[in-house]
This record gives C-alpha cells, sequence and structure tokens, in this order.
C-alpha cells in the first residue's frame, strides 16, 4: 500500500509539473490573520511553523482563516507561510466539493517533508525517509522553505516575476518525481514503515482534536495495540504521551508570542477543551499558561 501511495503522489506531482506552462494569476499567497478584531479564533483553526504547499488537481478547494475566504481554481498553487492561523477541513467536509482533490506539501521542521493528496472522503501521504530527504535536499541545494520564501512575489523579482516563480516551481516538483517515482535502495521493513509513517503523521496531525489511538493506527493501516506495542518499544512513550508533548511544545511556542489568548492558544495546540489544556500544563511545567 505504501509503495502503491508513493506511485500515485509521484504520477500526480508529474501531472502538475506538465500543466507549468505559465503561472500568471495562478499562484496564491495566504494571508495571515488580523488580529485584534474582537472576534477570536473559531473551532478547527490551526497553524504550524513550516510552509505547505497546495496545489488543487481537480475542482477547486477552499482556503479559509478566520477573516477571509477563497477558493483555489483547479491547476492553481497555494503558498501557506508559517504561523499563518487557517481552518483545516478533513476528510468528509461538505465544503471540499465533490470530485476535489489537491496535492499538498508539508517541509516540517527538523529536516522532514511530507507529501500527499487530500481527497473529498481520504488522503494518503507519504513521509520522506532520511535517505530521500537528502536526495531531495542535493537536488535543489536549498531547502524548500528557502524557495517557498523565494516564490513569494516581491518588488526584488517583479520584473521577471512570473518566470522565476515558474522556475522555482518547475524544480520543488520535477524533484519530488523524480523520488517519488525512483527505486528505493534500502526498503524499510513493515515495522519501521509503519513507525516511519506514524511520526510523519503525529507531527503534522496533532492539533487535530479528535485524534486518538484508533484513529492514528486506521491511517496506517495496522491495529491500535500493534501501533502502540511498537512506538512504545522504539520511542519508550504512548502515542497519546506524544501527542500531549507535542501540544504542550506547540502551546509554549504560541504563548511565548504573546499573540493569543489563553483559550485561542488552547484551540490552536489541539485541545477541545481550555481547561483540560490549563490542567495538563500546570501539572507538567508547575505553572498556568497566564504565567508562562
Amino acid at each position: 500500500m505504501a509503495t502503491e501511495n508513493k506511485l500515485t503522489i509521484a504520477e500526480a506531482f508529474a501531472s502538475i509539473c506538465k500543466r507549468l506552462n505559465g503561472l500568471e494569476d495562478r499562484v496564491h499567497v495566504a494571508r495571515e490573520h488580523q488580529l485584534h478584531q474582537g472576534r477570536g479564533i473559531p473551532p478547527g483553526c490551526h497553524l504550524h511553523d513550516f510552509w505547505e504547499l497546495k496545489v488543487a488537481l481537480q475542482g477547486r478547494f477552499l482556503f479559509e482563516t478566520p477573516d477571509h475566504r477563497e477558493h483555489i481554481p483547479e491547476g492553481h498553487i497555494l503558498l501557506i507561510p508559517p504561523n499563518t492561523v487557517h481552518v483545516e477541513y478533513r476528510n468528509g467536509s461538505e465544503l471540499m466539493e465533490k470530485g476535489c482533490a489537491y496535492l499538498y506539501m508539508a517541509h516540517r521542521t527538523h529536516n522532514k517533508c511530507e507529501v500527499g493528496i487530500q481527497f473529498r472522503d481520504h488522503f494518503i501521504f507519504h513521509a520522506l525517509t532520511e535517505e530521500e530527504w537528502m536526495l531531495f535536499k542535493g537536488m535543489i541545494a536549498f531547502t524548500p522553505s528557502v524557495i517557498f520564501e523565494r516564490i513569494v512575489p516581491s518588488n526584488r523579482y517583479a520584473a521577471n516575476l512570473q518566470l522565476y516563480q515558474l522556475c522555482l516551481m518547475r524544480l520543488i516538483l520535477s524533484s519530488l518525481h523524480y523520488i517519488l517515482s525512483r527505486e528505493v535502495t534500502q526498503e524499510l521493513n513493515a515495522t519501521e514503515l509503519a513507525l516511519h509513517r506514524t511520526v510523519g503523521y503525529l507531527e503534522t496531525r496533532f492539533h487535530q482534536h479528535d485524534i486518538s489511538l484508533r484513529s492514528v493506527a486506521k491511517e496506517i493501516g495496522v491495529s491500535s495495540t500493534y501501533l502502540n506495542k511498537i512506538y512504545k518499544e522504539q520511542y519508550g512513550k504512548s502515542i497519546w504521551q506524544t501527542i500531549i508533548d507535542l501540544r504542550l511544545e506547540k502551546a509554549g511556542q504560541l504563548l511565548k508570542q504573546k499573540k493569543y489568548s489563553v483559550k485561542e492558544v488552547a484551540s490552536l495546540a489541539g485541545w477541545a477543551s481550555p481547561f483540560y489544556f490549563s490542567k495538563v500544563f500546570r501539572e507538567r511545567l508547575g505553572i498556568p499558561p497566564s504565567k508562562f
């Protein structure tokens, strides 16, 4: 299944590369949420400290922040800069049109990268292995984040912006297509593959309020009991403990920014209840979030 997913994603990258004959009015950059409007941050929003790229493969998909909404048409590209608060529409969302699918790439911290396709009712993903990441970085000479920053329109490249964006987009997409479609010199065994996919899944989806061991195991394609067992043996803690750790780390980062209320921090970091968040935060760090 993992190999089939990689090939499907590789084919999607290839199809996009063929369609990049021009980028006039086709590159969209997500706008940052305007704070201090008294409306707060609604449920279902999240943010991350990495760049995310989304390309509409079929139909159009909706991108929404607390104060802005736009549909990204088929064939268009959306870049979401780090720390941009936005709404997440997941499997089965009525706000994703029937037949809609978008290709995505997330360049996370710690030099990790995930690619995948989000459909209306499901998604497939692949987290690049260490070998694939080193090859990718060697091919593009920079990290993806550096290239994404250069793709964002600026006066410096205004004269030849279309050509400049096209070259950088081709570099990213064609490199990923090559890496995903090539033969892997050292295949991971079943356990290593499950752990590799689990780590990638947790690091990008810990903010989901309804994430659970069962939902993670379902996406990885193994049983909950087996996944928790091999995860504990490898990392010395349960998957739920990892989710809590990731949420606390994100909450600490957000609190240091002093841009969001404690309630907003709780929601953005993955807690459905700000009271439970405050309880766990105090137990782990010895102080309430408001005093952090």
